[in-house]
């Protein structure tokens, strides 16, 4: 068969099939199997084996399951509730700060965890009802998490920029690098957003009435000392050539460990918790990535 036809006929049954529905990662390994079949014939199967093994055991992907156990634990930690006091304390009296904050701290998880879902979820819990019953307009409260959130994937270490250092064959360690400016630079994008939205429209983000003592807001800056801290641990052994990105993510979920514990937090329940999220989610990725 020629090469065009085949392309021809490989991209248009990857079109109809997606609009048939059917799922991404059965759609690219059934074309794939087919295509296989056609150019190499059966035993050109073994081709298949070979790749979907190679990728699967890379020890590169390794560091994805380590950053995710550290994300879970992250979330059962608590961490979140001090930074947001923090935010709260500090920035309730500017209008849209509870918002702005909100996005400060998701970027914070987002250099901690590597994943979107451990900044949404705690900010979902804990910032969304307190914004909504100080008179934050619904979808200004939603869309500062979601918008935060969404860092994840961006703002190093991300696990996306793992899954593609291995599947490219690039350096993880320099994408990292390379993803700091533009995430925290769409970070700022976003609170200017807010503050510019909630000058120009003061009933979307009213302030908050409650004051708070200078030695109050000192107080509560502890609370930043541990994220800081594991942000500084995971990124600056990969920076400063002391650990593999792989080697940082067991430093990392050693570090949510150790902060969990100074919580209180680290329960036989959140442990095993955090175990089995971490499986499920690390088999949905190992899925995509092999396929």
């Amino acid at each position: 068969m020629e090469t065009w036809l085949l392309t021809l006929i490989v991209f248009s049954s990857l079109i109809i099939l997606l609009s048939l529905g059917v799922p991404i990662a059965f759609t690219l390994c059934g074309l794939s199997t087919v295509g296989i079949i056609f150019t190499w014939g059966p035993k050109g199967l073994l081709l298949l084996f070979n790749s979907a093994y190679a990728e699967s055991t890379s020890f590169l992907l390794l560091a994805i399951p380590l950053f995710i156990f550290m994300a879970n634990l992250l979330k059962f930690s608590g961490m979140g509730d001090d930074l947001y006091e923090m935010v709260y304390r500090w920035m309730g009296r500017v209008r849209g700060g509870l918002a702005i904050g909100t996005v400060a701290i998701c970027a914070v998880f987002a250099a901690m965890a590597g994943i979107s879902s451990v900044a949404t979820i705690s900010m979902g819990l804990i910032a969304l009802p307190s914004m909504l019953s100080r008179g934050y307009h619904q979808n200004l409260a939603i869309g500062s998490i979601a918008a935060g959130g969404a860092l994840g994937i961006l703002i190093p270490p991300s696990i996306i920029m793992i899954l593609y250092g291995a599947m490219a064959e690039v350096s993880v360690g320099k994408m990292f690098i390379a993803g700091i400016i533009p995430g925290f630079l769409m970070c700022l994008i976003f609170m200017v957003y807010i503050a510019v939205r909630a000058f120009i429209n003061k009933e979307i983000a009213p302030a908050v009435d409650e004051t708070f003592s200078f030695r109050e807001k000192l107080i509560v800056l502890k609370g930043v000392i541990l994220p800081i801290a594991l942000v500084i641990l995971v990124l600056g052994v990969i920076y400063f050539g002391v650990c593999t990105p792989t080697e940082a993510s067991a430093v990392g979920a050693f570090g949510a460990m150790l902060c969990a514990l100074f919580y209180r937090k680290l329960t036989w329940t959140n442990l095993t918790s955090a175990l089995w999220a971490t499986i499920k989610v690390n088999a949905m990725v190992d899925r995509k990535s092999v396929v």
